[in-house]
């Protein structure tokens, strides 16, 4: 949890897709027990595969603009 709270951008962009691997993973396995044993459609993995998507897209940010904020300081010295 340490790496959580560090305020650098590298241990931000290490956190963040540990943290969205772990919930993908269990988001997966979830859609395919209810496409197997409940709709037998594609659905609850294509919405499964659209909120990875999703936050990826969140952490590329997050990973982004704490570089930026990084780059700013660094160039008013």
């Amino acid at each position: 949890m340490r790496y959580r709270k560090h305020p650098g951008s590298r241990a931000k962009a290490v956190f963040l897709p540990i943290r969205k691997d772990v919930l993908a993973k269990l988001a997966i396995v979830g859609a395919g027990f209810l496409t197997v044993y409940n709709t037998q459609f594609a659905w609850p993995e294509l919405f499964v595969g659209g909120g990875i998507a999703l936050m990826n897209a969140r952490a590329v940010k997050k990973v982004y603009e704490k570089a930026q904020d990084e780059q700013s300081q660094r160039s008013s010295f």
